[in-house]
């Protein structure tokens, strides 16, 4: 008897792995990997600040450029409609970086020279974080044992303060805010943004307040763990309607970033013996699909059927890095390849692979035809023509 559900266990338990397999290939046919680096493609004729390298021709594709005037701590890019002259119908949609520099302003970046948009200046900022429209911004600063939190309209620069909070999270519409209250146990709220009396409502209460907030879709907000290789953590979400919760995924340094839509993300893990694991996960945590390259969830961006990532190829420390830590603490900096890849088709294209400047990409965006992103190595904001 002992034998036969064994056996049975065996079965089930090799159908269960069949039909995980059967599902990962149905969605995204084969495990994705990167050309190695005798395969890869060279890249051909590129510009840095559009100024011609010797020997390259005079139509130079794709283009880096450094797009800050100086090193930044953080950018978000806010999107605004307006109407044209003398027309009521006919409207425009307006782009525009904005970062913070080191003093603590917010600079409006420009082709030319960079602008003051914000003099008031923020000490030690930890966190910025922006609405999907970028028309609110989040800050968090001051005591790093107790920070403090602020809420600014970057169209009115109204800034007003946001007292016993320990996290918040911008709508994906971005006309509500959902923050936790340092209380015990700690209370979730939602608040409107818009209108002469916002509404305020009390979700639920739970008994840890140690999490970051992510309001992934409509009715879903994420209670995400602080990253770290020396313990297993949880992402649990919360949905809004029923007000329960719902584990996602679980594990040791667990890090994830997910598309503007909250339907997929990049799910990073690490395992007792340090070997490192990406896959794609749906918004319940289904896994699609194990990658078969690693990097880090934040030098990756997520867009429509594709992935725009930094994929490291050498590091600057003498010892094998312990991630996620040693990359979160600025112990390692990376040298890496940007490609992009095609999800359906499972197909990479090299788009940047250069020596000079060493680039480790952060904080990844799409603005046109541009990939935005920060370089650790100098802080600064660069742009890649794609």
């Amino acid at each position: 008897m002992k034998k036969i559900i064994i056996i049975l266990g065996i079965l089930m338990a090799v159908a269960a792995m069949a039909a995980g397999i059967y599902f990962a290939w149905k969605n995204y046919k084969a495990v994705m990997t990167p050309p190695s680096l005798g395969e890869r493609p060279v890249v051909e004729n590129q510009q840095i600040g559009g100024e011609r390298q010797a020997g390259a021709p005079a139509v130079a594709k794709p283009i880096l450029k450094v797009l800050s005037d100086e090193p930044i701590f953080d950018y978000w890019i806010r999107t605004a409609t307006s109407s044209l002259a003398g027309s009521t119908t006919t409207t425009i949609v307006v782009s525009e970086i904005l970062y913070f520099n080191p003093e603590g302003k917010i600079i409006k970046a420009n082709e030319g020279e960079d602008e003051i948009f914000y003099s008031q200046t923020l000490e030690n900022l930890q966190s910025v974080k922006a609405s999907p429209d970028g028309k609110f911004v989040l800050l968090k600063y001051g005591d790093l044992n107790k920070p403090q939190f602020s809420l600014l309209n970057t169209e009115t620069k109204v800034r007003r303060d946001l007292t016993n909070i320990t996290a918040a999270a911008f709508s994906p519409d971005s006309k509500k805010i959902a923050y936790l209250e340092d209380t015990a146990p700690a209370n979730l709220v939602i608040k409107d943004l818009i209108g002469l009396k916002p509404k305020t409502t009390k979700l639920l209460s739970i008994s840890e307040k140690d999490f970051d907030l992510t309001w992934l879709t409509a009715e879903k907000i994420l209670l995400v763990p602080k990253p770290s290789f020396e313990y297993e953590s949880q992402l649990w979400a919360i949905d809004i309607k029923t007000k329960t919760l719902s584990l996602i995924v679980s594990g040791r340094g667990l890090i994830t970033n997910w598309s503007n839509d909250g339907k997929i993300g990049l799910f990073f893990r690490v395992g007792q013996n340090r070997q490192s694991q990406l896959s794609l996960i749906a918004s319940s945590g289904a896994i699609l699909g194990n990658l078969d390259f690693v990097t880090l969830p934040q030098k990756c961006l997520l867009a429509e059927a594709a992935l725009y990532c930094g994929l490291p190829q050498s590091y600057n420390s003498i010892i094998e890095p312990t991630l996620p830590d040693d990359y979160l603490k600025r112990a390692v900096y990376f040298s890496d390849a940007i490609y992009q890849i095609d999800i359906n088709q499972n197909s990479f294209q090299l788009i940047f692979a250069q020596d000079e400047p060493a680039i480790d990409a952060t904080h990844l965006s799409l603005l046109g035809r541009q990939l935005i992103f920060i370089n650790r190595y100098d802080n600064k904001l660069y742009s890649l023509e794609l």
